[in-house]
């Protein structure tokens, strides 16, 4: 029982080995910091969270960076309304071919950098959810995609952008 946990950050970071990982008995419900909670589990394929929902996250930094066997992540009950930063959240999961994102709450977000970048197998990507009125910073967000072929963004707004270099480097589809 984890009733009063609040930070799980780099909790299994560098776990090559690791295949799967079954979250769904931990009472997550308090916790506000992720970041690079999977960073570097290379082999790692399954991520079960079952029902849980996870309380409004704070940080979500890396936190799957270089999971490059992850072919599937449903982020749908994560809250992530007060999250502003999703740097390399996914950044070098080359296996990646869907995220579920479900109806996500981005309205706090404002860095994006990296945040796709290196995900070689995504075909499509729906980001229509994404709140994108705060974000400042989209740089190398698909850099490495080279399979990219869809993008939805919805009604992207780009108010408040200041920096957008080599988003789409390598998506040479």
């Amino acid at each position: 029982n984890t009733p009063l946990l609040e930070k799980m950050d780099w909790l299994f970071e560098g776990c090559s080995k690791l295949i799967s990982v079954n979250i769904s008995s931990f009472d997550i419900s308090k916790v506000k910091s992720i970041q690079y909670m999977f960073s570097g589990c290379s082999n790692l394929e399954n991520i079960f969270i079952g029902n849980n929902t996870i309380a409004p996250l704070e940080n979500m930094i890396g936190v799957f960076k270089s999971c490059s066997k992850l072919t599937y992540i449903d982020l749908s009950n994560f809250d992530i309304s007060k999250i502003k930063d999703l740097s390399s959240l996914f950044d070098g999961c080359s296996s990646l071919e869907e995220i579920n994102f479900g109806n996500i709450n981005t309205s706090s977000l404002e860095n994006m950098y990296a945040l796709l970048s290196g995900c070689s197998n995504l075909v499509s990507i729906d980001l229509s959810q994404f709140d994108t009125s705060k974000v400042r910073n989209m740089e190398w967000m698909f850099n490495g995609c080279s399979n990219l072929e869809n993008i939805i963004f919805g009604n992207i707004d780009t108010s408040s952008l200041e920096t957008m270099g080599m988003t789409f480097q390598g998506c040479s589809k």
